[in-house]
């Protein structure tokens, strides 16, 4: 990928050092993949033997590496191939589909199911009048008398700004409104008479179909889903089922 690390011509320079310091044990030979979800195999097929000639080089230098590795979540069901034996399915193991839509391996990995759910609980219930607004910048006003839910959940916990008024949160099994702007940590929307402080609000559900999916908050940001998942809040409690 021409980022970092050791190069086809490097690597001849970094076996000839190698030769200076015996105690030093090479156990692992891997790689990154730069296209694995794309539809065309080209250039994948392209970096996996050049992967294979420089592990070669490493054998013929007498090292005798433990594990090869070069396979993502994308790779998974692309590739078969018994040369590598370790992996990082890291997306998939969330429970998210890498491949283009039109890949012929797509409907394979969308039986994945995702495994993250995000919830909080409404702190604040305020009556809203006709016309009034909330929040930085009165980005909405109420066309009706109304009522704002208070969450605290905002950007710093890792909910965009840029997706304000753009978002649909679920409180028993029903979908309200996010509006007003998101902010550092927390945000408001619209709710019926009946919705109370204290109850528990989803924010991203597990289910790909739903209105709040993770896919959803990745196209309303215009990010992607990996990019979501590496920044949410370390504050943020997690739970394992």
């Amino acid at each position: 990928m021409n980022r970092e690390w050791i190069d086809a011509e490097g690597l001849d320079k970094i076996l000839e050092l190698l030769k200076l310091f015996p105690k030093i044990e090479v156990t692992w030979v891997l790689s990154h993949l730069h296209s694995a979800d794309s539809i065309s195999d080209y250039y994948l097929k392209d970096q996996i033997n050049n992967f294979k000639d420089m592990y070669y080089k490493v054998i013929n230098s007498w090292h005798t590496p433990l594990w090869r590795h070069i396979g993502n979540s994308a790779w998974l069901l692309k590739i078969e191939d018994d040369f590598f034996n370790s992996y990082r399915p890291w997306l998939a193991l969330y429970g998210y589909n890498p491949l283009d839509p039109q890949d012929p391996k797509f409907k394979l990995w969308e039986k994945l199911k995702p495994a993250l759910s995000i919830t909080s609980t409404i702190t604040a219930v305020h009556r809203i009048n006709y016309w009034d607004a909330v929040s930085y910048n009165a980005t909405y006003t109420a066309n009706e008398n109304t009522k704002n839910a208070t969450i605290p959940f905002g950007y710093a916990e890792w909910l965009p700004r840029s997706t304000s008024n753009k978002l649909l949160f679920k409180v028993r099994k029903n979908y309200l409104r996010q509006v007003w702007t998101i902010c550092m940590n927390m945000c408001c929307c619209l709710v019926d008479w009946s919705v109370q402080a204290g109850e528990e609000v989803e924010l991203i559900s597990d289910d790909p179909k739903s209105k709040n999916s993770l896919k959803n908050l990745a196209e309303q940001s215009g990010m992607i889903v990996y990019e979501i998942l590496v920044k949410f809040d370390k504050s943020i409690r997690r739970e394992i089922d």
